[in-house]
């Protein structure tokens, strides 16, 4: 050692600081942001599928009737729960049963039907025509404006709706070409999550969508048979 110099001081020895600190780094923020991503990913996910169920619902919303196996004419309904009647559910046409089954096809079989939110509303009141041709108003009232809604969470429509214009409920098969309508759907994120640690934790996820009646003009036929008057 030369003169006048200080002793060389070595390092304290630190054996397995490193791993020490990388499990600190690990629990604290990494194994949170790794959660919080999947979280997210699958709160985008079912998003997702809800705005697919949806459009589905409201494209078999739009065409109001469907021709069965008979060739009868039915009315499309927008809820009528499977399990109180098989028979009667096949023979109505139903748009939370679309819906629910969407759902069920991508993956969320965990959504119940009391779990699933349906509700269907009008967005105007376009005139219509009688069997002369004539134009004649929507009738006012309930079931016909623009702020009337059905919401559907498990309680049974009735099969045959009433055909009272002014009925409380509005009914898909109750519009006319280009009447607008909007649908609107929510299922609780607790129902299908994967983990819960509450980083993100919506209550509902839902879509609404607006859609147009795609159904025929009212036209009338005449079914007389013209006579011909042959030329002598």
């Amino acid at each position: 050692m030369l003169a006048g110099s200080s002793p060389i001081r070595r390092p304290a020895h630190r054996s397995g600081a490193a791993a020490v600190e990388m499990a600190v780094v690990m629990n604290l923020v990494l194994v949170p942001l790794l959660l919080g991503v999947w979280e997210v990913g699958r709160l985008v996910h079912v998003q997702q599928v809800v705005v697919n169920a949806t459009r589905e619902g409201a494209r078999l919303a739009a065409q109001g009737l469907t021709i069965g196996s008979t060739g009868a004419y039915t009315k499309i309904v927008v809820a009528y729960k499977p399990t109180e009647n098989s028979a009667a559910t096949a023979r109505l046409p139903n748009v939370k049963a679309t819906i629910h089954q969407s759902l069920h096809g991508a993956g969320l079989s965990t959504v119940d039907w009391d779990d699933l939110t349906v509700r269907f509303e009008w967005l105007d009141q376009p005139n219509t025509t009688d069997e002369n041709g004539a134009t004649v108003a929507a009738p006012q009232g309930p079931g016909t404006g623009a702020t009337v809604s059905v919401a559907e969470s498990g309680d049974q429509v009735p099969p045959v709706a009433p055909a009272d214009p002014n009925s409380s409920t509005a009914q898909p098969f109750r519009g006319v070409k280009d009447q607008r309508f909007r649908l609107t759907t929510s299922v609780p994120f607790s129902k299908v999550r994967w983990i819960n640690l509450g980083i993100v934790n919506p209550s509902t996820v839902g879509f609404n969508v607006e859609w147009r009646m795609m159904v025929d003009e009212t036209f009338r036929i005449d079914t007389n048979i013209p006579s011909v008057v042959p030329n002598l």
